[in-house]
């Protein structure tokens, strides 16, 4: 199993949370491309953890979803889902 940095866990983390969120908002990701206007080759490249998300993205993404910011930053087994 690979190592991670914390870098690379804090990229795993807001990934999975913004694909949580998304699926308990129930939407697909070209749903959140249109809610965010963010391309959704970027949004599955925040989800994948293939690249970080901005601090504007973030909120975008974050009011799209219905959620405060922070929750995509918060460890991801630390979140409770709804």
């Amino acid at each position: 199993m690979a190592k991670y940095n914390r870098n690379d866990m804090a990229l795993v983390n807001v990934g999975n949370n913004i694909r949580k969120y998304r699926k308990l908002n129930r939407l697909t990701i070209v749903e959140l491309e249109y809610k965010t206007n963010i391309h959704q080759k970027s949004l599955w490249a925040y989800e994948t953890a293939k690249t970080s998300v901005s601090i504007t993205n973030l909120y975008i993404i974050a009011e799209a979803l219905n959620v405060q910011a922070y929750e995509l930053l918060m460890p991801y087994e630390e979140n409770v889902t709804q």
